[in-house]
């Protein structure tokens, strides 16, 4: 009976005793909260339902803080342009949102300088918050350096942990080219900032980061230290968990739809030293969730204001074309925006790439909202000086792959220009005008055209295009749209043949 009783209480602290150690050395765990692509503070509804609002996040992160009095409230990048609303206001409102969430760090994403070096170092500002910057440099007039207000890395000791971040930030040439801000290898200076971090005697590494999967994977397979990636959305409305080995990377879904629960901590190893470990949750941000009512508060001052400065009216237009016109051919909504922007510059030419014109054009009048449809991108327009030679790659350039609407197809401004489609790719051109004049190879031209195009967006090179001048004031291309129909109040747009298809004799 004694023996029975002995093996009996033996069995029990062997399970209890490991549930105790556990609980010792968990409860003074650090939690992670983290989300990403905040181009608007209100919820977003679409065919998958209602998603995000600041209000619902503040309530999910003041929950956590029940359990965890000082989670790490982590923001992976993009608060600025991308949708109507980044368009009208430019990430100032996110960031007085995320002051009062409040982030404790965030990393850049390349659309927080679609308005340019400048404006972004304004949000950065303006932040209650550490912004993290590993990978991104800028041109001070005598040396590349961080971005003002940034930090490399950071380091952060929590109950009893010491926490490393890094911020690392790809696609720079996606968004602003003013020549300020240059990227560097996101995996060599992951790799390096880990070591850095690992000789300081951090615990436990996370690299927040702005990139695709792929370049994700080889960091970790490349940066030994490194235990956790945060990186961007890879669906709209989905979060996705994925594993190198036991390195997790985890992205949540689109426009504040999820946020990522991290809890690191010890793992007792019977008679060994713990180990670092970590678990992942995912935390949905639905309509389900009671937001917090001062945040709400906030998202209803900016949708009243939205919905006040979209309804702006210019003037009207006379002309249609079909969402997806501009692609393959000459379009009305293609010759409104090239017009806009020579406009603006008096320019000899203006350039768009089609894939850049994002809703159809209807005649009747044209609002602040119509333009931001049009061109929700918030792409700067460039003047540059460019040969006629180059002129006649880029138009060549845009007729590859024109049946299959991959975008780079180019509307005109100033001049026109006549192709065969029957001729071998990448000799399609036939001709080119401007002002009713022949293209002269070895002249120089005068051409408007967004940065998306200067920068290489697309696979185009202007790179022996010398920038004469930039759009003043952060306006953007939607903006030089607006104000063109304001100063002509009513304007006729329709296919003129300024782009012809010989081998069909279509009007194109």
């Amino acid at each position: 009976m004694y023996r029975s009783l002995v093996i009996f209480f033996i069995i029990i602290l062997c399970f209890i005793v490991p549930q105790l150690l556990w609980s010792n050395t968990t409860s003074s765990k650090v939690t992670l909260l983290y989300f990403n692509d905040g181009h608007q503070i209100s919820p977003v509804v679409d065919k998958e339902g209602e998603r995000g609002g600041v209000g619902r996040l503040k309530a999910i992160i003041d929950s956590e803080k029940i359990i965890d009095a000082r989670p790490l409230v982590l923001f992976g990048g993009d608060l600025a342009g991308g949708t109507l609303f980044g368009g009208v206001f430019k990430g100032y409102p996110v960031v007085e949102a995320f002051n009062k969430l409040p982030v404790n760090f965030a990393c850049f994403g390349q659309h927080d300088f679609d308005f340019g070096y400048d404006h972004a170092m304004t949000l950065v500002s303006e932040s209650h918050f550490q912004w993290l910057s590993t990978n991104l440099r800028y041109f001070d007039g005598h040396k590349w350096k961080v971005p003002s207000g940034a930090k490399p890395y950071a380091v952060i000791e929590r109950n009893g942990f010491k926490i490393g971040l890094m911020g690392l930030t790809g696609a720079m040439k996606t968004s602003t080219r003013e020549g300020l801000v240059r990227e560097e290898d996101l995996v060599k200076t992951g790799v390096s900032c880990a070591s850095v971090l690992k000789k300081i005697d951090c615990d436990f590494i996370v690299a927040i980061t702005q990139t695709d999967l792929d370049t994700n994977r080889e960091l970790v397979l490349k940066a030994r230290y490194i235990d956790l990636v945060l990186t961007e959305e890879r669906y709209e409305n989905e979060s996705a968990i994925h594993y190198v080995g036991n390195i997790p990377i985890a992205s949540p879904c689109g426009n504040l739809g999820s946020v990522i629960k991290v809890e690191v901590g010890n793992k007792v190893k019977i008679g060994g030293e713990p180990a670092i470990g970590c678990k992942l949750s995912v935390i949905p941000v639905t309509s389900s969730i009671q937001g917090n009512s001062e945040l709400v508060t906030l998202e209803r001052r900016y949708e009243k204001l939205l919905n006040h400065r979209l309804s702006a009216v210019a003037g009207r237009v006379s002309g249609n074309s079909d969402l997806h016109e501009s692609r393959v051919t000459e379009s009305a909504s293609g010759n409104l925006v090239t017009d806009a922007f020579r406009h603006y510059y008096k320019c000899d030419l203006a350039f768009m790439q089609g894939g850049g014109i994002r809703a159809p054009l209807s005649s009747g009048t044209f609002s602040a909202k119509d333009a931001l449809s049009l061109l929700p991108f918030c792409n700067k327009v460039v003047l540059i000086n460019v040969s006629g030679a180059e002129i006649k790659r880029a138009l060549e350039h845009g007729l590859i792959s024109r049946k299959e609407l991959v975008g780079n197809f180019l509307q005109i401004s100033g001049g026109s220009y006549h192709f065969d489609d029957s001729l071998p790719q990448g000799s399609k051109l036939i001709s080119v005008t401007v002002a009713g004049k022949h293209l002269e190879a070895e002249k120089l031209y005068s051409v408007a055209l967004p940065n998306y195009l200067y920068g290489g967006g697309g696979g185009f090179d202007f790179s022996s295009g010398k920038k004469i001048e930039i759009t003043a004031d952060n306006l953007v291309d939607s903006d030089l749209l607006f104000k063109y129909v304001k100063h002509n109040r009513n304007i006729i747009v329709n296919p003129e043949r300024r782009i012809v298809n010989k081998y069909t004799s279509e009007q194109n």
